[in-house]
């Protein structure tokens, strides 16, 4: 049953959200606290570069293709590693 597209865009913020979410919670643990000796702008950079190849990835998985709706959780991979790599560029 395909979704509706205004519930489409309500689970892509949501994880969209979510993703960046884990993110900034993760830039916390690693590199404030000292376990991880890296520049603001190059961990956000990867953490994106990261998010798109997971999307990437994700999107190729037979059980993604065999639906006949769209998936949000890729959409929101797309998104956010977008953002995030946007927002290392403006860092």
């Amino acid at each position: 049953m395909p979704q509706s597209s205004g519930s489409y865009l309500v689970y892509l913020l949501l994880y969209t959200v979510f993703w960046n979410a884990l993110a900034a919670i993760a830039y916390r643990f690693l590199v404030i606290d000292g376990a991880l000796a890296v520049q603001e702008a190059l961990f956000f950079f990867m953490a994106g570069l990261l998010l798109i190849v997971s999307g990437a990835i994700r999107s190729l998985s037979p059980l993604i293709k065999s639906r006949n709706g769209r998936c949000p959780i890729v959409g929101s991979f797309y998104l956010s590693g977008l953002l995030l790599i946007v927002y290392a560029n403006l860092a």
